[in-house]
């Protein structure tokens, strides 16, 4: 259910995983619904940070991630 930087497919390994990949499928590669969804899993985040600035700030990484890879979206938070 992962990705790996080059693409390569893997096991999540993650207790959870079927909640989260029922998660990844139904938001469509949308960076802002995949964030939405999983950061309202059960359990998941503290109620106070969802819906604000951290839900965008995460969406906006995500989308990054996705666009350019997580080595180059780590690369640019580190500046």
């Amino acid at each position: 259910m992962g990705r790996g930087e080059a693409g390569a497919s893997h096991a999540l390994r993650d207790p959870r995983e079927a909640e989260i990949a029922a998660v990844v499928e139904a938001a469509g590669g949308d960076a802002q619904a995949l964030i939405a969804g999983l950061l309202r899993l059960p359990g998941l985040t503290p109620e106070a940070l969802l819906g604000g600035a951290f839900e965008a700030q995460a969406a906006r990484i995500l989308r990054d991630m996705l666009a350019r890879g997580m080595v180059a979206a780590i690369a640019g938070e580190a500046v």
